[in-house]
């Protein structure tokens, strides 16, 4: 019901419910008529353009016929006249019989109506009217005021849907007023907007120019972006070219450090075994010259060591009682001694006494003191009366720890 109020509101046709206890009516020969001069004039695609069939009908329709309009127009917009149309002449009752269901258990209209409107749509479509039948009573007789009662109610119904009709059309023009208020309302607005282009436009030029300068700085700072970037690249290249450079150089020092380490290391123990064999040939220069004797003069003594001839002087051999030397010497240390005096005459023979050591004249003990340009006197050797000694040129020989320290000349007269 709620869909066919919608589509009749859609076409501003408004169809009243039927009760169901309308049980007596007869077929309207005025809604007959009229559908079948619609069909010759317009043939049976008329009855698809509904609003067009029921304004035709609804001027030329009597008010006792709304009943049978009503569900004549329900029929048409939910197509059942295309169902009927289509349907063979053999078939067509139970056809009628169906979409007559149909309306009584769906929409609940009275089952007499449902087939009293589609026997005046047949007889339309198809030309055969179907005979009007007449209830009688039990005596026979046609019961025609019961059907005048009815058409009276049904007459009462259709002056009270007029109004309610009268209604929504007033309903309707009011929300024509109102929306030609919103056309009027609308139109003030675009001749308003119409004023306020030039603005807007001003106003689009500006934004544009602004656009277009934002545009242009951006540009231009993506070109200096572009500069800088190179410009670090570039520098960052020289900076790793750099860097490459100095960690090489850094790698041949370290590798010249490393040479000068093993050089140094290599000299270092080189230098210290030369200072260890130094320090041992001291210490054997020091066993077999502890002493150095650079010179010698020769003198005179008496008993007591007691100069008779100093060292130096000359000498003659018949004076000579003691033939004593005197050394000069340089000594690195302080060390006692044992020297041995070797005399030999001119001819090479050494002079002994009783007391001599084995191969010199004489021996002496010593303190040799560590310094330079030092002296020291072993003694003398020979007789305290003299005449022990010749002319002629002696030699004298200082021997100690093995080693010859001294040999000199000295000429007697």
């Amino acid at each position: 019901k709620s869909k066919f109020r919608r589509i009749c509101k859609l076409y501003k046709i408004k169809i009243k419910n039927h009760c169901r206890g309308l049980r007596e009516i007869n077929m309207n020969t005025a809604l007959l008529s009229g559908l079948k001069k619609i069909f010759k004039e317009y043939g049976t695609g008329v009855f698809d353009n509904i609003k067009f069939v029921g304004s035709t009908l609804g001027e030329n329709t009597a008010a006792k016929a709304q009943p049978e309009y009503d569900v004549l127009m329900f029929c048409l917009m939910a197509d059942y006249h295309k169902e009927l149309i289509g349907a063979d002449e053999t078939v067509r009752d139970s056809v009628k019989k169906s979409i007559a269901e149909r309306l009584h258990s769906n929409e609940g209209i009275y089952a007499g109506l449902c087939n009293n409107t589609l026997d005046i749509l047949e007889a339309a479509l198809f030309g055969n009217e179907p005979a009007i039948e007449e209830k009688t009573t039990e005596s026979g007789m046609p019961q025609t005021s019961s059907v005048q009662e009815k058409t009276e109610s049904t007459d009462a119904v259709v002056a009270a849907k007029i109004e309610e009709l009268q209604a929504v059309i007033a309903e309707y023009k009011e929300q024509n007023a109102r929306l030609a208020n919103k056309i009027t309302h609308i139109t003030k607005q675009r001749k308003q907007g119409h004023n306020e282009e030039p603005m807007l436009e001003e106003g689009i030029k500006k934004t544009k120019n602004k656009l277009i300068t934002s545009l242009v700085f951006l540009g231009v700072s993506v070109v200096a972006i572009f500069v800088i970037y190179n410009i670090m690249n570039e520098k960052n290249i020289s900076l790793l070219n750099e860097n490459y450079r100095l960690r090489l150089e850094n790698e041949t020092f370290m590798s010249l450090e490393k040479q000068y380490e093993n050089e140094t290391s290599a000299l270092k123990r080189q230098y210290e075994n030369r200072i260890i064999t130094l320090e041992k040939q001291y210490e054997d220069s020091k066993k077999v010259w502890t002493i150095n004797v650079i010179d010698m003069k020769t003198g005179n003594t008496f008993l007591y060591d007691q100069w008779v001839t100093r060292p130096g002087i000359p000498l003659k051999a018949s004076d000579v009682r003691y033939l004593n030397p005197v050394f000069t010497y340089n000594s690195p240390v302080t060390s006692s001694l044992t020297f041995y005096i070797r005399i030999k005459d001119s001819a090479g023979t050494v002079v002994r006494g009783n007391n001599s050591p084995e191969g010199f004249s004489y021996s002496s003990q010593y303190q040799v003191t560590r310094g330079t340009s030092l002296t020291f006197d072993p003694g003398g050797f020979g007789t305290p009366q003299g005449g022990f000694y010749s002319s002629g040129t002696w030699t004298i020989e200082l021997w100690g720890e093995g080693f010859c320290l001294y040999s000199g000349k000295v000429k007697l007269e």
